[in-house]
């Protein structure tokens, strides 16, 4: 799907002035919520419920991120 998103940007590119979609708030926010559950798991820190509770927040952070990146960049499947 990215792969096809990117060649269609690239292709409509030619003909229009297009600005590539810059990341969301939601994939700014994203990051932390991966990286919060690694770092805990790598030192071992905390008890394994709050480990469980952050990898299933970056889950969901990961599917609201993919749903924000879909709304903002769907011009380049239109038109």
């Amino acid at each position: 799907m990215v792969l096809a998103g990117v060649g269609i940007y690239l292709w409509k590119r030619r003909s229009r002035v297009f600005e590539f979609p810059t990341p969301t708030g939601v994939a700014k926010v994203n990051y932390w919520f991966w990286l919060a559950p690694l770092i805990l798991a790598i030192l071992g820190i905390g008890p394994d419920i709050l480990l469980a509770v952050l990898m299933y927040l970056a889950i969901i952070s990961t599917v609201l991120t993919f749903y924000s990146y879909l709304k903002k960049g769907s011009y380049v499947f239109t038109d």
